[in-house]
């Protein structure tokens, strides 16, 4: 069946506005998590947008276990970053960092719409002397 070229130019508009409006999505990550001192008990995570579209702010969950003690969690806001932006947030624990287990998750609540989910984690272990 041939289409008139009326009705070709109607489906080859729609399918232009169909790709068109798709919303380009921010995908954060957190490329790394690092102890500049152990001793000094602060906690550096990098979080960066890896996505195409912009990232409204939200927070990050900074879940860390020191070595014999009991589970602490850490809550700084993550701004809005554009695409390729990253930034560096600095937790202060109070407590020495040697051994200690950790896991950070950028929008802990998951209240960004992005392009993978699945990629918000970054999961270890300080080294140093126990």
């Amino acid at each position: 069946m041939k289409l008139s070229s009326k009705y070709a130019f109607l489906c080859a508009s729609l399918t232009l506005a169909c790709a068109t409006s798709a919303q380009a999505l921010p995908d954060l990550v957190v490329p790394s998590v690092d102890s500049p001192n152990l001793d000094g008990g602060v906690i550096t995570v990098q979080v960066k947008n890896q996505g195409a579209g912009p990232s409204a702010a939200c927070y990050l969950a900074l879940r860390v276990v020191p070595p014999g003690g009991s589970l602490k969690v850490f809550s700084p806001k993550i701004p809005a970053l554009q695409p390729g932006q990253q930034v560096a947030l600095s937790v202060q624990t109070g407590f020495l960092l040697s051994q200690a287990e950790y896991e950070a998750i950028a929008d802990r609540s998951n209240t960004v719409q992005e392009t993978n989910e699945a990629n918000n984690r970054n999961k270890g272990q300080f080294g140093g002397k126990p």
